[in-house]
Formats: C-alpha cells, structure tokens, sequence
C-alpha cells in the first residue's frame, strides 16, 4: 500500500467490492444465508450487481472536474467496476440516457457468464500488480478504467441533478420488558428522533445551553418548573412531574411497570424491581425530575432514567412543587393505551 500510495485506498476498496460480487454468484455460500431457491438466489444475485452498477453512476457526484480527481476511495472503486461491465460487452451491462436520467441495464442472464468472467479477470490483474507493486502498470489500468471524458461529465450533471438529500437511519433498541420477553424501542425518523436514539444508546446527558448554563443569582438554584402529563406525547423529555401511583404489577421482574397519574390522565412508567417495591402502593405521591418518554411496540412508556431522579413525596411536599399536587388520576385517559404509528 506504501508504493501505491495515493491509488493505495481506491485499489484495496475496489478489491474488496470485486471479490463482494464474484463470490456473490457461489450459490452454495447464498444458502449459507437462507436463500435455498433458485428463484431467490438469481434475484440476490442480480440486486447485488445491478446495485454495484448504479453505485458507479451516482458515484461520479464524487469526482471534481475542476481537479480531476475523486474524493472518495469507495466511488473510485465502484467506477472502476460499472467500466468492467460496460466493456464486458455482449450487451450485458449499458447505460441509456433519457432526457434528465440516466437508466443502468443489465442482462441478468450473462451475470455468472460475461459479467463474472469479466470481474475475475479484472482482479486477477488487481491482485497480481499488487503483488509485484507495479505501480506504473497500475496507475495506467486504474486510470484507463476511471477517466472521466465529457460523456461521463454529462452523466455527472445528470446524477447531481437528481441527487436526493442522504438517508437518515435512526437505530431501534432493544430492553427487557417486565414479563422478561424484549421490547423494541423505536424512534421518529427525523433528526430529533436520531439523536434520542444515540441518547439512549450511550446514555448521554443533555447538552448544557451553549456557553454553559447561566448561574443562579446569590449562589441559588434555578427552580425547576412542573407540568401536568398533558405533555407526555412521543417525544417529550425533560419532563418534571408529580403523579400518584394507581397500580402497580407485581416486582418479580428486574423491570416492572406501574401506572401513575394526574388530574390529565394516567401513564405506564418503567422502574427497577426495588423501585416498584418501594412506591407500589396506591396513592403514593412521586416527584419526577427530568423524566422522558420511550416507545415501545408504539405505545408510551415513562421513564426516568440516570439523568433524573425520582423521590417519593408527602401530599404537603408535592403541593410545593404543582398547586393542589396531582389531583385525582384520570385513569378513563390512559396515555399508554394510545398505539402511534411510526411514519418516515
């Protein structure tokens, strides 16, 4: 890689996507994943390659007429191998230009025939340049199988014309429920929904206001305000309640549930086994400082996890923090009865 230096990223990705799709024909490795027909591994088999393919189209957003080079090792590579099939020939693999698209074609027929003989081929000479470090000969096939000439540049304009904004993948998780089968968490599919899920992930704190958080005049700290469960939806957090406990499961499981409440309505909210224990009976008043909200199989569910802090309150204490405190639990408004539909 040191003789190759600069090609030395480009030439190693591109192997590794050449050997992908070569060994990607095995179908005695396709069964090793389930695919057991001849039906489903044909069609494996062609995503696979047409995907490639188009990988190398849309790649050209990543090369600079202007300094006539590519920015990224991945898309070098891909390009590299859309020009393998192209000049395979035989009418496997054509680009068809219509108006502002571009459309890739390729004869799922000639993939384990022309395409794969023409991909084996072209990592041979991969391997064996870069076995006997002939970096001349390399740079001159590399570069033959990725110049970009003006027809290539027109197909540029079109990619970036239709270029779409990057996907965002939010990841799900995964906890122990109460009857000690698992829960999927999922997130919304935006921007907020990505960072609750890192959050959750890593078990991150909230980002302090930029500049840190302003201080208490004369040393003292900033009173925290309190809200009802009228704002407990999908994705609240940093929520500062007082509820009553109106049920509570039996804690025989490390996670337990109880159903607590306020004069809006009643929530399920997630605690520890010795938690429960301590706040299980009906009545019990709890301050919740800083709790959030995750969903599980679309339903809310209350949690107050490291990053706030739940304590259990007398009925004159919680009229220090909500006037009248909790009131009597709606529970004809169950908030976690409600099932939300992930939209992306």
């Amino acid at each position: 890689s040191g003789v190759f230096q600069g090609l030395a990223s480009s030439w190693e990705e591109c192997r590794a996507e050449a050997v992908g799709i070569y060994l990607g024909v095995e179908r005695d490795v396709l069964e090793i994943f389930g695919f057991k027909t001849k039906e489903e591994q044909d069609d494996i088999i062609y995503c696979n390659w047409l995907q490639m393919a188009h990988a190398g189209v849309v790649g050209l957003e990543f090369y600079s007429p202007e300094h006539k080079r590519w920015g990224q090792a991945h898309m070098h590579a891909r390009f590299a191998l859309l020009n393998v099939m192209i000049r395979a020939g035989e009418g496997f693999c054509e680009l068809e230009t219509k108006g502002d698209s571009v459309e890739v074609k390729m004869d799922r027929s000639k993939i384990e025939t022309v395409g794969k003989k023409a991909v084996g081929d072209f990592l041979m000479k991969l391997n064996v340049l870069k076995a006997t470090a002939d970096v001349k000969a390399g740079e001159e096939l590399f570069g033959d199988m990725t110049k970009v000439d003006d027809g290539w540049l027109k197909t540029r304009d079109i990619v970036l014309a239709n270029k779409k904004p990057r996907p965002v993948y939010v990841q799900a998780h995964t906890e122990l429920n109460a009857s000690g089968g698992v829960d999927c968490l999922e997130f919304k599919a935006d921007a907020k929904g990505m960072i609750a899920s890192m959050q959750y992930h890593f078990g991150l704190p909230k980002r302090a206001p930029r500049g840190g958080a302003a201080p208490a005049q004369d040393g003292a700290k900033k009173k925290a305000r309190f809200g009802s469960l009228k704002g407990c939806k999908p994705d609240a957090q940093g929520m500062n309640l007082v509820v009553a406990v109106v049920s509570a499961e039996d804690p025989t499981d490390a996670i337990t549930e109880l159903k607590v409440g306020d004069s809006f309505g009643v929530v399920t909210m997630k605690c520890k086994k010795e938690e429960a224990a301590a706040w299980r009976e009906p009545g019990t008043l709890l301050l919740l400082r800083n709790a959030h909200v995750r969903m599980f199989k679309g339903h809310i569910r209350l949690i107050v996890d490291q990053w706030g802090k739940v304590q259990k309150v007398t009925a004159e204490e919680a009229e220090e923090f909500v006037k009248g405190g909790p009131g009597e639990p709606k529970t004809a408004n169950d908030l976690s009865a409600t099932e939300y539909e992930l939209k992306g």
